[in-house]
């Protein structure tokens, strides 16, 4: 059953996604530059630039004003930024969430294919071993 939080469950996170990392800005894998609009961390000019960026592609660049920092998590080798328009994180654990017995089926069907071959190379290890004895 699907929760109607915009953020990712706590526990989605813990397994899937780790501990993540604070910056001063971040790219999302959508392609939007979040950025931290209270953060002491960014060079001289470099704010006042981004809120330029965002005044001219609002879609592009998106200022978090009042966070520090932009948390970025990691899945599946993409970055995704916590509060970007996105929500690419929460997409992910809805699809888990509301495909529960065809993700059970995969993995059974994955599970009999690895033993497949788990018992064809027993076999092949056994007939090797066979033919060494014979030498």
């Amino acid at each position: 059953m699907l929760s109607e939080d915009r953020e990712p469950s706590d526990l989605f996170m813990k397994t899937f996604c780790g501990s993540g990392i604070g910056t001063p800005q971040a790219e999302c894998s959508c392609g939007r530059i979040n950025y931290a609009g209270s953060s002491e961390f960014m060079e001289e000019g470099e704010l006042d630039s981004l809120r330029e960026r965002t005044r001219k592609n609002p879609n592009r660049f998106i200022g978090h004003e009042n966070y520090e920092a932009i948390s970025v998590r990691t899945l599946a080798g993409r970055n995704f930024v916590l509060g970007c328009p996105c929500n690419g994180l929460k997409t992910y654990e809805d699809f888990l969430l509301t495909h529960p017995s065809e993700i059970a089926r995969y993995f059974e069907e994955h599970s009999k294919e690895q033993l497949r071959r788990v018992e064809e190379l027993i076999a092949d290890s056994q007939r090797i071993s066979e033919a060494v004895k014979k030498l």
